[in-house]
């Protein structure tokens, strides 16, 4: 059997993640609440896992070419080896995709299987397209892939280690629950970043409502003081501004929690 524990996605998680503080922890919690209340009222199977964004980069190739990666999470301390049959994309995430594909993104679910077991770094990933009328076989990932430039020369996204003192703490206080989604993303983040090139955003999951996809941005904040203002709080702007943009190709409303 071929499985990893939850110790080798915390080491792996310490190696792939530049800076993990307690705010990045906080949102997790917050996702992990907010899929809680979405299961308490019956739309659990409504939304779908988190996963990236891939574009392209580039003069006069910048956004020419975009997929999105929704990843099978991991789970610990089950199998995951070479001779498994390969899941079956749940019917909510063929419709959520086919959205995707009437605005011109390509979408995958991707499929883990793990070479080695307890070996985080062994993780290879197969994928599958969604959302178009035809049926498509599981492929190996990203080689599948067309349209991205190739890495020229390797670049090491597992050397950070034991370079931040903060990431280990934090990284240890994750939940086992959002420890197996965070580990995904970055497992399949790198998986794709160790030979492609490309501008990669998250996605924290998508909805499908009644008529319409909603893409979701989830966002926890502590409040800093100020002694002119009181309270305030600041958000980046660019996840909304990335949302706005494929809303707004198919006139998709955009809410946040």
């Amino acid at each position: 059997m071929n499985m990893l524990s939850i110790h080798s996605m915390q080491e792996y998680l310490k190696k792939s993640i530049p800076s993990l503080n307690q705010n990045k922890l906080n949102g997790l919690l917050a996702e992990i609440e907010f899929r809680n209340y979405l299961s308490e009222i019956g739309l659990h199977d409504r939304v779908s896992v988190g996963g990236w964004i891939a574009r392209t980069k580039g003069v006069d190739i910048f956004g020419h070419n975009t997929i999105v990666m929704f990843p099978e999470i991991i789970r610990p301390e089950t199998d995951y080896g070479p001779n498994r049959n390969l899941p079956e994309p749940a019917r909510g995430l063929h419709t959520i995709c086919s959205t995707f594909h009437q605005i011109g993104i390509r979408s995958l679910f991707c499929a883990p299987i793990i070479v080695i077991n307890e070996d985080a770094e062994s993780v290879i990933w197969k994928s599958v397209q969604l959302g178009v009328p035809t049926q498509h076989e599981y492929e190996d990932f990203p080689d599948n892939l067309i349209g991205f430039e190739k890495r020229k020369s390797k670049y090491n996204f597992l050397q950070y280690g034991n370079k931040n003192v903060e990431n280990k703490k934090v990284i240890k206080d994750i939940p086992e629950l959002a420890l197996a989604d965070e580990f995904t993303k970055e497992n399949i983040k790198v998986c794709f970043q160790n030979i492609l090139m490309a501008e990669i955003s998250d996605i924290d999951g998508i909805l499908w409502g009644e008529q319409y996809t909603y893409p979701l941005e989830i966002k926890e904040k502590t409040a800093a003081s100020d002694r002119d203002m009181g309270e305030y709080f600041g958000l980046d702007v660019g996840p909304f501004v990335k949302l706005a943009y494929y809303a707004s190709k198919k006139g998709i409303s955009t809410p946040f929690s």
